[in-house]
């Protein structure tokens, strides 16, 4: 151990230098790990004024300050959620993770994978596939997540599809500051359903109810032998839109 400070005890280890992997007392990169104490505060006045930076992937670099770049030897990190000037130049802005959050957000209101080689082929990018639905509102409701069972304000979901747009803006100084993002989606998250939303959910309720007697009525009843009808998807059931 290094020593210990107010916020934690400080260890000094070392990792093999191709690897990154711990290596024995001595040998490869000398690095400094502190581990914080539970009830330590440190760094939480940079996440509440929005200055972190984070990197994955099993890197750790400086990440970009204000409108700068940060430029990348190498492209890493997941496909489907890298911004395009990332993936085109190895260009790091600010607003890069802006695009990634935006990919998120669309995963979670669809409930479907960013790529799923499963879903047709010209579903398969799930950007690529329903960025052009979105501001179509009747295309929105089916690509929504059916588990929701229209459980939402529909007004909220329309909002989040439009964030969703701006972050997802192949313009990286066109879209939004997370800053901006939090802003919009704490809004959001206030929103109540309305009578028409909870109209639209109890009509739901009543089809997938008389969807599941119909279907129950058509399994055979000889002798216990079971029956298939070539059953619904749990999942979406992928629409060509």
């Amino acid at each position: 151990m290094l020593g210990e400070g107010g916020f934690g005890k400080v260890f000094k280890g070392w990792v093999d230098p191709k690897t990154y992997a711990a290596s024995k007392v001595g040998v490869g990169i000398p690095v400094a790990v502190k581990k914080s104490s539970p009830d330590s505060e440190q760094g939480l006045k940079e996440w509440q004024d929005f200055n972190a930076k984070l990197s994955d992937f099993g890197l750790a670099k400086f990440g970009p300050v204000d409108s700068n770049s940060h430029v990348t030897t190498d492209i890493v990190g997941m496909y489907g959620y890298a911004a395009p000037e990332y993936m085109s130049t190895g260009h790091l802005y600010v607003k890069s993770d802006v695009y990634g959050f935006g990919v998120v957000l669309l995963e979670i209101i669809t409930g479907m994978r960013v790529l799923d080689s499963s879903r047709q082929p010209h579903q398969y990018n799930l950007v690529k596939w329903t960025k052009p639905l979105l501001p179509n509102k009747n295309k929105l409701r089916n690509l929504m997540d059916p588990r929701l069972e229209h459980g939402y304000p529909f007004q909220a979901a329309s909002q989040v599809a439009e964030l969703i747009i701006r972050c997802l803006n192949p313009q990286c100084k066109l879209r939004p500051d997370m800053e901006q993002v939090l802003g919009k989606v704490e809004k959001i998250s206030k929103m109540e359903m309305t009578p028409k939303d909870l109209k639209a959910q109890t009509k739901h309720l009543k089809d997938e109810e008389r969807r599941l007697r119909k279907r129950s009525s058509t399994l055979p009843t000889n002798h216990g032998g079971i029956g298939h009808t070539g059953g619904g998807h749990s999942q979406h059931e992928y629409q060509s839109y």
